[in-house]
């Protein structure tokens, strides 16, 4: 693949971006990013948090020049009357100023600011949502006190520049579990995933394929690895993919402010991948694969693959009993409750009862919205065997350390 040269940024830029990346992987550094951040819009304090929206609890924090004692009455009784929650969730942008979600006197009347905002001096926010689902919300949310001038388009513009990076790190940080610090423990969790994942040094040379992505380069409708590149199944989709990773690793490599980018790939019209392409940057670079820097990673996904779900997470995560597991574990791979009950050997009767539990403690009303829901849990990123925690909770929740596993085989060759 050729080298291609993109624009110069300000270095403030750049070192803003690396920061990012570097607590996508290393949860920790969120904080620095806050200060960071709060410096170059001139921002009070900030918060980074992730919220149930459904259940209304908070399930994750980071917070700078914000008093901490004011966390607890939050998370037991605020939580629930924050207005900003139910209409950011509604909001169709992801960049906001707070007038335009909750007009200001209609916020001052709320118990909410009077006895919560008010005593803390914070008035005016701007902010991204990083995150959002049906029952979760993700904020970076940056507060001015009222005698300051409120947040305008300014602020927007710069929220706006490093939103999609911000966006990327999570998804890093989802996909990871901020385990990459420890190369060791970073290989073991690679090699259970059970998505596709593909690095790619500063040369955008490939390093390392996990398992489930040789797997699907082995198929040969989808991504092709050769001489140390890799290529979509079309040229069109080689070209497309060049230009991600081309834009990933620059910013990996501290030189661009690229967030990569998302595509289809395949040779098969009706059963395409899905290729996600990020940047990667941290303080130990090459991550215990080679001398040269992991710059850049590609996952890659396909609907049309069986969900490998854990059984055990699923027992954990949502307290299912082993019958239960296992039928939403058929259900998320589109199976019937007919043929469900002819493979374990149940009456239909007896599977429409663990349903009606399983919605109970999943909080879910529909089959669809029940399959969903797994999917896009840990249960179906991670194999089983490999258990990072008891608790749906926020993405960026500390998990337990896996076992430690034999380190994943290096491809330098392609």
């Amino acid at each position: 693949m050729a080298n291609k040269t993109g624009p110069t940024y300000d270095q403030r830029d750049l070192d803003l971006v690396g920061q990012i990346y570097e607590a996508s992987l290393d949860p920790d550094l969120w904080s620095e990013v806050l200060v960071s951040f709060a410096e170059r819009i001139d921002a009070a304090s900030a918060v980074l948090s992730f919220h149930n929206t459904r259940e209304r609890h908070l399930s994750y924090v980071q917070l700078h020049a914000r008093d901490e004692k004011f966390l607890r009455s939050y998370r037991e009784y605020y939580v629930r009357l924050n207005p900003y929650l139910d209409e950011l969730h509604r909001y169709s942008d992801s960049v906001y100023l707070s007038q335009h979600i909750v007009p200001e006197r209609e916020l001052m009347r709320t118990e909410f600011y009077r006895d919560w905002l008010h005593p803390q001096d914070v008035h005016y926010h701007a902010g991204g949502v990083i995150f959002r689902d049906e029952a979760r919300i993700a904020l970076m949310d940056w507060q001015r006190p009222r005698s300051a001038p409120a947040f305008g388009d300014a602020e927007v513009r710069q929220i706006t520049l490093f939103e999609p990076h911000l966006k990327r790190a999570l998804t890093i940080n989802q996909k990871f579990w901020g385990l990459l610090s420890d190369s060791q423990s970073a290989m073991a969790v690679l090699d259970a995933l059970t998505i596709g994942v593909i690095f790619a040094n500063e040369d955008k040379e490939v390093v390392y394929v996990n398992p489930k992505a040789e797997e699907m380069v082995r198929l040969g409708d989808g991504l092709i690895l050769k001489d140390g590149h890799v290529f979509g199944a079309e040229p069109a989709q080689t070209e497309h993919l060049e230009r991600l990773l081309d834009g990933a690793v620059r910013t990996g490599a501290g030189v661009g402010m690229d967030a990569g980018g998302s595509m289809w790939v395949g040779a098969l019209f009706d059963r395409p991948y899905y290729v996600l392409v990020s940047p990667l940057r941290t303080h130990r670079n090459d991550l215990g694969l080679t001398g040269k820097r992991v710059c850049a990673a590609v996952f890659v996904s396909s609907p049309y693959h069986p969900y490998a779900v854990s059984v055990q997470s699923l027992r954990n995560m949502f307290g299912l009993t082993a019958a239960e597991a296992n039928i939403v574990s058929e259900l998320a791979n589109g199976l019937t409750l007919e043929h469900i009950a002819d493979r374990h050997e149940l009456s239909k009767h007896t599977v429409r009862t663990h349903l009606k539990s399983i919605f109970l403690k999943t909080h879910t009303r529909r089959q669809a919205e029940l399959a969903k829901l797994v999917r896009c849990s840990p249960t179906s990123v991670v194999a089983e065997g490999l258990l990072l925690g008891p608790s749906l909770g926020g993405p960026m929740e500390r998990r337990a350390e896996p076992d430690r596993r034999e380190v994943a085989r290096v491809n330098t060759s392609g």
